[in-house]
């Protein structure tokens, strides 16, 4: 295992686990378990060693950037005594906004234009109306793995930094 990932919930944890597996990459997904900043402080003091990586994903769809970004800061300012390298990323709105970036993938015989999926409020009720989608870790993860990682980077600037 050469980098940990901690989301929020169990859907962003089947999106991550079938994004890394699409990449190959050794990884550990962990739940933060909502806007709780010490649990993934205590998350990477306890499993990050020496050398690895800790990504700590943080949606944007309940509090305001500046909020989120503090938390991020906080988290990476605290764990500097861990010998790990930690960044924080700002997902856009919710993980569902990544696969909604390759949405044609997914939602094969629908002719579908969606713009920025970084900018729809509520991704997960898009991708509900697009493709049936039930925010859980199965079809999370399920979706996820059938995205084409080089076409939703480009449609997905949170993508794009998280797979860099």
């Amino acid at each position: 295992m050469n980098v940990i990932v901690i989301v929020e919930g169990s859907s962003d944890r089947g999106a991550v686990e079938a994004i890394l597996g699409k990449l190959n990459i050794k990884g550990k997904v962990l739940r933060m378990r909502g806007n709780n900043p010490d649990r993934a402080k205590r998350l990477i003091r306890s499993t990050c060693a020496g050398g690895m990586k800790a990504i700590v994903l943080k949606d944007l769809h309940r509090l305001p950037e500046d909020i989120v970004s503090r938390h991020l800061k906080k988290i990476q300012s605290e764990a500097k005594g861990t010998m790990c390298n930690v960044q924080g990323i700002i997902v856009r709105k919710a993980i569902e906004a990544w696969i909604l970036a390759d949405i044609e993938s997914i939602a094969t015989g629908k002719k579908v234009k969606i713009g920025n999926p970084e900018c729809i409020n509520e991704p997960n009720k898009e991708l509900d109306r697009l493709v049936g989608y039930v925010k859980n870790y199965y079809r999370a993860k399920e979706l996820a793995s059938k995205i084409r990682l080089n076409i939703a980077r480009k449609r997905a600037k949170s993508l794009d930094q998280f797979l860099h």
